[in-house]
């Protein structure tokens, strides 16, 4: 059971990071990744894309993200502190975030093309609301998080029958059947 958000620090700080970086006039590679619950927008720093493109193109991504979900939590990964790879933690991230409505995972990479010194890597977990931003953090920060963690999947019974059943899943296993007495009336 590993952690994976250990390393949290404040958005201002993340685009101070992010603007000393892409200011620098370093060459780095990289990506900037946001996964939602309706879309996904993956940007490449590719050699020919200058770090103003870049800089431009992560700004009205994150403006835009900004506008749907506007409660964030933002997490750095190093190499120093011998953090889980940046895809991994983006994976739990993802998964984990499902369970909040229109949850944005923000993934930023900036990997210096001579040297390790001024990488880059955040994690961005942006929420639709408050309680949902301190729940998380409550629930997975700095804390050991199985791999296969229950995600809550529906299961709708034939169109004749008004119910419906929600089943947790953990590994393709049926665990716990449960039936909610507050879910009927929805349903009709």
């Amino acid at each position: 059971m590993p952690v994976f958000f250990r390393t949290p620090i404040t958005d201002g700080t993340a685009f101070e990071m992010i603007e000393e970086r892409l200011s620098s006039g370093s060459d780095f590679d990289g990506y900037f990744n946001v996964f939602g619950a309706d879309d996904e927008l993956t940007v490449s720093w590719t050699p020919a894309m200058s770090s103003a493109e870049c800089k431009e193109q992560v700004t009205d991504a994150l403006r835009s993200t900004w506008q749907k979900a506007r409660f964030w939590l933002v997490y750095q990964r190093s190499d120093s502190r011998n953090d889980l790879g940046i895809n991994e933690i983006r994976n739990a991230a993802i998964r984990l975030s499902r369970s909040y409505l229109e949850t944005a995972v923000v993934t930023l990479c900036l990997l210096g093309r001579i040297d390790n010194k001024s990488d880059l890597e955040l994690i961005f977990l942006c929420f639709r609301d408050e309680t949902e931003r301190r729940n998380f953090r409550v629930r997975y920060e700095g804390k050991f998080v199985p791999d296969t963690y229950p995600a809550l999947v529906l299961h709708p019974r034939p169109e004749n029958e008004i119910s419906q059943e929600l089943f947790v899943i953990c590994a393709n296993q049926r665990i716990d059947r449960l039936r909610w007495s507050w879910w009927e009336p929805l349903m009709r």
